[in-house]
């Protein structure tokens, strides 16, 4: 039996997102099932405490810690496991975040997407710090779709998150906003860059601004739900997908 390696166990929570979904939830950007960022913590200190200067666990007694800590761990976000991540943690943590996203654009005014600088500079301190708080909120944003694809990767739906019958899996429009065929009449042309979006600019907090104005639907979908999202907007094509 191979000799467990401190490095080689970091390496694939690091390959595996683990570590940053872990990361993000330390950062208070969603919660976790109770117990694995304990374990987690526990693993490192096994790992720390245990290793050879060649990154190798000495002694059968660290090896088997390690072990059982490491099933602990992947078992929380193993099968259907993964799906209650995203049900239970990472979607009401997205639903906070629009919340306060739609809080900040109603403080902000005309002001949320704005580009001049010296007009906002004259405004009120609530809407200066709205301002700056929209667009600051990519960061936010982008950690909570990243703990949505690795839950997404692990789920029931096979363990590379591409079972699903959008074509697109997981970079699918429809798994981020699943009425977005309501809003954007070509939005297949201006995903595949042949036609614009509707929004003005690159930039998130413009791009969500956008979307939420105009009654987007964002969404954290499972499996299963992204499988419904694409069907009821390409109920001609399911069979062949399928």
């Amino acid at each position: 039996m191979a000799q467990l390696s401190a490095r080689s166990i970091r390496e694939d929570f690091a390959h595996d997102g683990i570590a940053a979904l872990i990361d993000s939830a330390a950062r208070g950007i969603h919660t976790l099932p109770d117990g694995i960022a304990d374990n987690y913590a526990k693993l490192q200190e096994v790992l720390d405490e245990n290793s050879d200067r060649f990154g190798n666990l000495q002694g059968w007694q660290a090896e088997k810690a390690a072990s059982e800590l490491i099933g602990k761990i992947y078992a929380v976000v193993y099968g259907g496991n993964a799906d209650r991540v995203i049900v239970d943690h990472i979607r009401p943590a997205l639903a906070d975040y629009l919340d306060r996203f739609r809080t900040d654009m109603q403080t902000a005014g005309k002001y949320a997407v704005s580009t001049d600088l010296g007009a906002l500079l004259s405004q009120p301190d609530d809407v200066r710090q709205a301002h700056i708080r929209l667009m600051d909120s990519y960061s936010e944003y982008a950690s909570l779709r990243h703990s949505w694809e690795v839950c997404r990767k692990r789920n029931a739906h096979g363990i590379n998150g591409a079972s699903t019958i959008d074509p697109a899996g997981l970079t699918s429009p429809l798994a981020e906003v699943a009425n977005l065929p309501d809003l954007v009449a070509d939005w297949q042309l201006a995903a595949a860059g042949r036609k614009p979006w509707p929004w003005h600019g690159n930039a998130h907090h413009v791009r969500m601004a956008w979307l939420l104005s105009n009654g987007a639907d964002i969404v954290a979908p499972t499996g299963q739900e992204q499988d419904q999202i694409w069907a009821k907007h390409n109920p001609g094509r399911r069979a062949i997908a399928a």
